[in-house]
């Protein structure tokens, strides 16, 4: 996918805080290879895409739309509440990023002694 670091860095460099962030330790924290540093720039790819679909979800008028009232009967109102797919994405994404991690082996990897902020990165989006 990627032949050079050079290329893999370019990656890196569009990263938002957070998947820059996650990049950084997983650098610091363990020694990958070639394969393991593409599905690395992955999963930031993924916490990055996790921070702006969650942000989506905390904003309600984003994916929880109520359709305007229509009566249906004496008395009767029918409601109709429609949810967008950034719920089902992000579920869906949290899964990804679930699979790249245990394809990595994080959590079997030993990790620097102290807490690092990927652990703890880690630890925010399995709370997902």
């Amino acid at each position: 996918m990627y032949e050079h670091t050079g290329e893999i860095q370019k990656h890196v460099d569009r990263l938002a805080p957070h998947g820059r962030a996650v990049w950084e330790a997983i650098q610091i924290s363990y020694n990958l290879d070639a394969a393991t540093r593409v599905l690395a720039l992955q999963v930031c790819r993924l916490v990055d895409r996790l921070d702006r679909l969650e942000a989506a979800l905390k904003s309600n008028k984003t994916w929880l739309t109520i359709a305007e009232e229509s009566e249906i009967g004496p008395g009767t109102v029918k409601i109709v509440v429609q949810i967008d797919s950034v719920l089902a994405e992000a579920r869906q994404q949290a899964v990804a990023l679930t699979q790249i991690l245990h394809k990595l082996g994080v959590g079997k990897l030993e990790s620097a002694p102290r807490e690092s902020s990927f652990d703890e990165t880690m630890r925010r989006i399995l709370e997902l």
